[in-house]
């Protein structure tokens, strides 16, 4: 027990003896930074406090940095995505103006006489079936009139007006179950009647047994057809049918040439 008394005050003589010669050197920078080292060894928490401050004080302006160009991000994003927007409409304006141009061609060669209507709804209830157009009674627009559209250059068969309001009407398209039409089917121009079957899809029945007829086909409206011109576009014949034995004729099943969910635009026909 004495001689670890002994030793404490030894030890205690020492540092003091080693402090005072400190004391009383000269600032010397490599002293300045032995002192450093030996306070740092002998009690660091002054010297990692003092970090821990410089470090704290630096957060917020690091922070706001942050924050800056996580906002400059944020903001060049919304700007490409309003470009892209942008780029889309106007697509979509010269794609309207081509059709518009294509269409108001035909009036000038006097092909037809119409008025051009905007599609407003298509009811929920029947998708497929009809839509509403923006022109009616107060348009001069009959019932049955004929509705044409205009999809790639080609103008086709969309349906006829099934209901007028004072300022809409209500289209029956083609591919409706309701729907049917005199039609002629390919080069041989064999006449069949054209009932909707819903979806896009249309079926020609009572069509010549013998009539050579082969998918791609082209279906037009019949000089018969109580509501359409002869020639206008109905479709194209996707599949024949096997002949029914039991049967007089022969079928098909054709593909509409308008698709009628992509239509902004129609054309009512003044007149057959």
């Amino acid at each position: 027990m004495n001689v670890e008394r002994r030793v404490e005050k030894v030890l205690f003589v020492v540092f003091t003896a080693v402090s005072l010669l400190f004391l009383s050197l000269p600032t010397a920078r490599s002293l300045q930074v032995f002192k450093l080292f030996l306070a740092y060894c002998f009690d660091p928490g002054p010297q990692l406090s003092a970090k821990a401050a410089e470090v704290l004080k630096a957060t917020p302006s690091n922070y706001l940095r942050l924050m800056t160009v996580d906002q400059t991000n944020r903001e060049l994003r919304l700007d490409a995505t309003a470009h892209r927007l942008k780029l889309q409409q106007a697509d979509a304006l010269l794609e309207e103006n081509r059709a518009l141009r294509h269409v108001l061609g035909l009036r000038e060669q006097g092909l037809w006489k119409f008025k051009i209507a905007g599609v407003l709804e298509r009811d929920a209830s029947d998708w497929f079936g009809s839509l509403v157009v923006d022109l009616g009674q107060e348009a001069a627009i009959s019932l049955n009139a004929p509705v044409l559209g205009e999809q790639d250059g080609e103008i086709g068969v969309v349906g006829r007006i099934l209901e007028l309001g004072p300022k809409t009407a209500r289209v029956l398209l083609i591919d409706d179950q309701l729907s049917s039409i005199a039609v002629m089917v390919g080069d041989s121009r064999r006449e069949g009647l054209l009932t909707g079957q819903g979806r896009r899809l249309l079926r020609v029945d009572f069509l010549d047994p013998e009539a050579a007829i082969a998918v791609g086909d082209r279906v037009l409206t019949s000089p018969t057809s109580a509501v359409f011109a002869p020639g206008n576009l109905v479709g194209a014949v996707r599949r024949v049918l096997p002949v029914d034995p039991y049967l007089p004729y022969q079928s098909v099943e054709v593909a509409a040439a308008m698709d009628i969910n992509n239509l902004k635009q129609v054309l009512i026909i003044e007149g057959k």
